[in-house]
């Protein structure tokens, strides 16, 4: 009787003992096929935008340097440069059809290829992306294509080649440094006054024209227009672009200031271009004045309205004229009366 129950007991585990690692998945071959939805290894690729006072003559980077290190390795005033837009191209089968044509300076084409990614840089002038390393049976090659420039630098910087794998950096990155080097841009400020009194007059509005008749209007880097802005207007600080267009209704305004009636910006190509600005709503209580031409030279500038009732200081002969023939009349008036006078 022992003995059966002894054999039962074998048996019942030695039935536990096959069905466990079935049961937990032990013991399982698992095969993995060419065809399964795997991800394609990547590697993160950090580009970071600098602009810089000077020529840089160095066109690459180790991809292994952190930006403190480049900064370090330039012994210069680089800035990180926010606002500016990039395009990542894979142009892996052009560069493999003929990859001895194609060098640190030359990238192939990306005519009629669709971007993979775009991006905008932060404030520390970075993007970041996770790139495959592998494109069909190559090593992925890419081209990161700069759409806008920083407002205040340069044109585009020119395209650039990344190849993956890539050598990284300690913190698993793989970094990128296009460049651009500053330009400088021209200013100029207006002050809005009582032409009686000195006083600030703020909310005048004004638009700004060129010599072809094109009025000024200002863009983000967006595309979207700045219909109005008061004060003084940083472009680069805004990264604000100039933009010339036909019809005034489109045109950014610009109002004087609140607090001492001043307006202007910088962004001008040159000191030696002729510009207006035309005055197209005055303050409550005065008249508009003339159109002024200027440029942009640095300097500040009166415009000055006159209260209305009063004779503006200026307007030319015409108004010197009527004023010489009433005087006139008024003296002739005045001998007439006299004559008569002696005469009775």
């Amino acid at each position: 009787m022992k003995q059966q129950w002894t054999k039962r007991i074998l048996a019942v585990v030695a039935t536990l003992a096959l069905a466990l690692p079935i049961a937990f998945g032990l013991g399982q071959q698992h095969t993995t096929h060419a065809d399964d939805d795997t991800p394609a290894a990547t590697q993160p690729v950090v580009l970071t935008k600098y602009g810089f006072t000077n020529e840089q003559t160095e066109s690459d980077r180790d991809t292994a340097q952190s930006p403190d290190q480049a900064i370090a390795d330039w012994a210069t005033n680089a800035e990180p440069l926010a606002g500016v837009k990039f395009e990542v191209y894979d142009v892996t089968e052009t560069y493999w059809k003929a990859p001895n044509d194609y060098s640190s300076t030359k990238a192939p084409s990306i005519d009629g290829l669709t971007a993979i990614k775009t991006g905008t840089t932060d404030d520390q002038g970075q993007i970041k992306a996770s790139l495959p390393i592998q494109s069909g049976a190559h090593n992925a090659i890419y081209v990161f294509h700069e759409t806008q420039p920083r407002t205040g630098y340069k044109a585009v910087s020119a395209d650039f080649m990344l190849s993956l794998p890539a050598t990284a950096n300690a913190d698993g990155n793989v970094y990128v440094y296009p460049k651009n080097v500053q330009h400088e841009t021209y200013l100029r400020k207006f002050h809005k006054i009582d032409g009686v009194t000195n006083k600030d007059l703020p909310g005048a509005e004004f638009k700004i024209t060129n010599v072809a008749g094109e009025y000024l209007q200002l863009i983000d880097v967006d595309g979207n227009v700045q219909a109005t802005e008061k004060g003084y207007v940083d472009t680069e600080k805004a990264n604000l672009r100039f933009n010339w267009v036909k019809a005034d209704s489109e045109a950014t305004t610009f109002t004087s200031d609140d607090k001492d009636g001043m307006f202007g910006l910088n962004g001008f190509d040159d000191t030696t271009t002729k510009y207006q600005a035309i005055e197209t709503k005055a303050p409550a209580g005065y008249e508009k004045a003339a159109d002024t031409t200027f440029t942009a030279d640095g300097t500040t500038s009166d415009i000055k309205d006159m209260p209305r009732g009063i004779l503006p200081h200026t307007g030319g002969a015409g108004i010197l004229a009527i004023l010489a023939v009433g005087s006139a009349l008024i003296a002739f008036a005045l001998v007439g009366i006299r004559k008569r006078q002696a005469r009775a």
